[in-house]
């Protein structure tokens, strides 16, 4: 754990799913996206400055297969939009 908290204390950003990484990076007060599937963000969210929640829909697109079927429709493309447009600010 202390390597990976020194990792994320470098990081400029974060994507993460929700376990005790996303925790350790809000206390860390790096910017972070949380992924959530099945979970409630309500519930167990990272809370802090630039942690933002993206939610799966419990539905998988058709022609897409994704493994765990829950996060399909979280592309690497909405990812990494909601990941530069929320979490990197001009003075970073």
């Amino acid at each position: 754990l202390a390597e990976v908290t020194q990792v994320l204390a470098g990081a400029a950003a974060c994507v993460s799913v929700d376990t005790g990484l996303s925790h350790m990076a809000a206390a860390l007060d790096r910017p972070n996206v949380i992924l959530f599937g099945p979970t409630d963000p309500g519930l167990v969210g990272g809370y802090g400055k630039d942690q933002i929640c993206l939610e799966a829909s419990q539905q998988q697109p058709s022609g897409r297969v994704v493994e765990p079927a829950v996060f399909a429709d979280l592309t690497p493309d909405i990812v990494w939009q909601t990941l530069t447009s929320h979490c990197f600010h001009p003075e970073d």
